[in-house]
């Protein structure tokens, strides 16, 4: 009374009647069942079948995913479970604070001159607790708690002993001078993380082995709560032969993110960052393993999802206006343990930049930490959690899956393929760069764009899909030659030191951007009812909802208009109307002038929600979508948190190195920084230009044709 359907190829597979599905090794020729549809049709790609089989390619491949899905037990192993602590140290990565440098040939003459980092003042503490499954003789699965620190320039840092140096800043201030600021903190971290670790050799002891040593790789995922400190030690004794060490001295704390350093407390549109985030981590292992217990080294990087570990995230020092800061800023006190007296925490120790600002971080990744970390582990009998979730599993397992064979409707078996094609509009989101608002409500764009795509779907289930995709969409804002020019931008007013200073306006033409992108994504499809035309039907409307993963590769574009431009190319030669700069060469944000400035990348991540409605006909299908694409840059409309310019107007027009074809000249003539963008003279440079903590996105509405095959 079994029933399952039968699929050859790389790899095979069976399913039942319920919708399992399980890997088999390919069947003989004489072995395969009577089918149900004959796929012995030649068919497309069938010759390149041939040739894998002929040259043992398939066999191979076959083999090799074998050994990856269901790896090999050692003989005698036995599924076990372990419970542990960790203790380790952990180091600053000095992405956004430069740890200090040193060369080997100052430690003694005749070492080659190499360069290194000091690490003093950035090295912090970690512990956690962990439960460890051993689920064959090469793959473990863990799961784990951590109590850790992140420091920089902190005085007195593990192992507790005076060999702090500065992590650094360098950065130019309001007045056009080099600045270099040196930061302490002392960031408190709890984490919760499931990794996996794929041992290189067999995670067991042979019968009548004492010990063993087992390296292994290990990666992993979590979640993490943070708060930054500032930090403050004071003396504990008044001893002639005082140390800073740990029982001579007391660290005194206050909060960083209370305090707003980057101006979140005080300029409209900024709010103060996350305090989770999350984490991803890799580094390799070395275990000795007795028969009861093992002691484990790891060295291990970890990535959060967050720039504020060290409260130091890209923008501006006090969002460019220090006295409002200053006046809205905690006033932090302490009690002095030698004198018992009520003192300052100075304002100084939540931020040594002063007045004159600065440019903050100009690196473009979220902040990471290394951790060194030994544990220690005991065997114990069983899944000591099984008995609480057992229960449950049990219960609900069978209407789960159930549920899920359900929604996925039967498997299709003609005509699984489909391939389409899209176009529409798109447009920017609006998140940096503000829109105008229709009756005080609905924002308006100022540009809408052309958009358009291909694609090829497998429709595998009734009620499932999936797709690969390639598209390319435009996005715009105060830009005149476009498609459609709805309206306007909002201008970005100017927060100065001054408060008796006028307001000054930027314009939306001095930030106006063009973005040319395209994509590689795949999406995941539910439909709400069959995707097929039922029997009887002329036609038949599908509604869907979709999510997408992608990569992007992306570059703005200024356009410069008031100049006599001229399009020579071969043959041919045409005035044109705009000239367009790539604004990754003109660094708006001081990326070439600024001492650690650098271009942001042309590729990220990609991640995107849509609703669909198709209509299908004997023949074709056709279709509309709405999508909301979000990215992991912040730099589609060239507009992040670095200060305007670099906070050096004229530096910055100096260092320009862009040109235009001139029609008078006939030959290519340099822009300048006033063609590029006119910014009024009194403009606080340091006034945050991106102003929340979110990433670029935008939305396309399309119409697609599609056959199915």
């Amino acid at each position: 009374g079994l029933e399952l359907s039968y699929t050859q190829g790389l790899p095979s597979f069976a399913v039942f009647g319920d919708g399992t599905l399980a890997w088999v090794k390919p069947l003989a020729a004489e072995e395969l069942p009577e089918p149900l549809y004959d796929f012995s049709k030649k068919g497309i790609g069938s010759g390149f079948s041939v040739m894998l089989e002929e040259t043992g390619i398939a066999d191979w491949t076959s083999k090799k995913m074998d050994q990856l899905l269901h790896p090999k037990n050692k003989p005698g192993f036995e599924e076990s479970w372990e419970a542990g602590g960790t203790f380790g140290g952990t180091l600053y990565d000095g992405r956004d604070l430069k740890m200090a440098r040193f060369s080997t040939a100052d430690i003694l003459d005749g070492l080659p001159n190499i360069g290194m980092l000091w690490p003093g003042g950035a090295i912090g503490y970690t512990g956690g607790a962990f439960i460890q499954y051993n689920r064959n003789s090469y793959v473990s699965y863990k799961a784990s708690v951590n109590a850790l620190n992140v420091n920089g320039y902190r005085t007195r840092t593990f192992p507790y002993r005076f060999t702090s140096s500065p992590v650094t800043n360098f950065t130019i201030d309001q007045n056009g001078i080099r600045r270099n600021y040196n930061h302490r903190f002392s960031t408190s971290v709890q984490t919760v993380e499931l990794s996996a670790t794929r041992h290189f050799t067999s995670n067991q002891l042979k019968e009548g082995q004492a010990s063993k040593w087992v390296p292994g790789w290990t990666a992993g995922l979590g979640a993490l709560y943070f708060t930054p400190y500032a930090v403050k030690s004071v003396r504990t004794t008044e001893r002639e032969n005082f140390k800073w060490y740990l029982l001579n001295t007391q660290d005194i704390k206050r909060n960083l993110r209370a305090a707003g350093t980057a101006g979140q407390n005080t300029i409209e549109g900024m709010a103060p960052y996350s305090p989770f985030a999350l984490m991803a981590s890799t580094g390799f292992t070395i275990s000795y393993l007795r028969p009861t217990w093992r002691l484990t080294g790891q060295i291990k990087g970890n990535m959060t999802s967050t720039d504020y570990l060290d409260d130091f995230g890209r923008g501006t020092y006090f969002g460019g206006d220090f006295n409002s800061w200053r006046e809205s800023a905690p006033r932090y006190t302490f009690t002095d343990p030698l004198s018992g007296e009520e003192r300052n925490f100075s304002i100084s120790n939540l931020s040594i930049a002063g007045s004159q600002g600065g440019s903050r971080a100009q690196n473009y990744l979220p902040d990471g930490f290394w951790q060194i970390q030994f544990s220690f582990s005991k065997t114990i009998n069983g899944d000591p959690l099984k008995q609480y979730y057992e229960p449950f599993v049990l219960a609900n397992s069978a209407k789960v899956k159930n549920w899920w064979v359900e929604q996925r409707g039967k498997m299709l078996i003609e005509n699984v393929w489909e391939i389409g094609s899209w176009f529409g509009a798109s447009f920017y989101d609006g998140r940096d760069l503000r829109y105008k608002k229709f009756l005080g409500l609905a924002p308006v764009p100022t540009n809408i764009e052309l958009s358009r795509g291909l694609y090829v779907q497998k429709n595998s289930h009734e009620r499932y899909s999936w797709n690969v995709g390639l598209h390319a969409a435009n996005m715009s804002y105060a830009r005149t030659q476009t498609p459609l020019q709805i309206a306007g931008g909002r201008n970005i007013l100017s927060y100065n030191n001054d408060p008796n200073s006028n307001v000054v306006r930027a314009i939306p033409r001095t930030f106006n951007f063009f973005t040319r992108t395209s994509t590689v994504e795949s999406n995941i499809f539910y439909h709400f009812r069959d995707y097929e035309l039922p029997e009887g039907k002329k036609f038949w409307f599908v509604p869907s909802f979709g999510l997408g993963l992608g990569v992007i590769n992306y570059t703005p574009y200024r356009e410069v208009r008031g100049l006599n431009v001229g399009d020579p190319s071969f043959l041919r030669w045409k005035r044109a109307k705009a000239h367009y700069v790539n604004l990754r060469d003109v660094g708006s944000e001081g990326q070439h002038i600024l001492p650690n400035g650098r271009a942001y990348g042309k590729w990220a991540g990609l991640y995107n929600a849509s609703f669909h409605l198709s209509m299908h006909t004997s023949k074709w299908i056709y279709k509309a979508e709405i999508k909301s694409n979000m990215t992991t840059t912040d730099y589609l409309d060239d507009f992040g948190r670095g200060a305007w310019y670099g906070g050096n107007y004229a530096l910055w027009g100096e260092a320009l190195d862009v040109s235009y074809f001139s029609a008078n000249s006939g030959e290519e003539v340099p822009l300048t920084a006033e063609q590029l963008s006119d910014i009024p003279s009194d403009f606080n440079l340091f006034t945050p230009r991106a102003t929340n903590n979110l990433m670029d996105g935008y939305l396309q509405f399309h119409v697609g044709l599609s056959r199915r095959f």
